[in-house]
């Protein structure tokens, strides 16, 4: 039958995993540790799975992050992060604990939206006059309760190792939702990879 072909599909294996370690030192820092453990294919279902740990005498953070890139069969991204970071500066003290939900689903080639609510705790603290004893600041302390719009285009040649391509990605985070603090902001990032050698 002239209606029939064979196809032979051959298939590469890659590494889906990644684990990177630094350190480094410097003046206000002093030793600087920071790990990570990304999986990209976890439990080989696609589903995107980190922890990052970044570690100094002044600042310490950890974070843990999940994505289902293709929710229920769909195009839709379903995902979310828990962290906790804590800032030890001259003037005060800041630590922040929360975590936050995400959802995203493609508008165009290499463009998507997102939309993302967190919810945090901000405790920050100053030094009494005089004295080591730290005391809350009532007007800087509180729950925040964003929600954050963000358009993403992406034509990176590799999402985890690019050598060429352009990311760039714009958001808009509006606070007041709920909450004790309110505030809006905007984001806007490029970036550009060029293989030079």
């Amino acid at each position: 039958r002239n209606d029939i072909m064979d196809i032979d599909v051959v298939v590469k294996e890659r590494n889906t995993g990644t684990i990177q370690v630094g350190a480094g030192y410097s003046n206000f820092n002093g030793f600087v540790f920071n790990g990570q453990v990304n999986q990209i294919n976890f439990l080989g279902k696609g589903q995107k799975l980190g922890v990052n740990v970044d570690l100094s005498k002044v600042q310490s953070l950890y974070k843990a992050s999940f994505t289902e890139p293709y929710f229920m069969d769909s195009l839709w991204s379903v995902g979310g992060d828990v962290y906790r970071s804590a800032r030890i500066l001259a003037d005060y003290n800041e630590t922040k604990t929360g975590g936050d939900v995400r959802l995203g689903h493609p508008l165009a080639p290499y463009l998507e939206g997102f939309i993302r609510y967190k919810l945090d705790r901000t405790e920050i603290e100053l030094p009494e006059d005089g004295d080591s004893v730290l005391y809350p600041v009532d007007t800087a302390n509180g729950t925040t309760s964003p929600i954050t719009l963000t358009l993403e285009y992406d034509k990176r040649d590799d999402r985890f190792a690019p050598s060429k391509g352009l990311f760039s990605s714009v958001s808009l985070e509006y606070a007041g939702l709920g909450g004790n603090l309110s505030y809006t902001k905007g984001f806007a990032t490029t970036r550009y990879y060029k293989k030079l050698f």
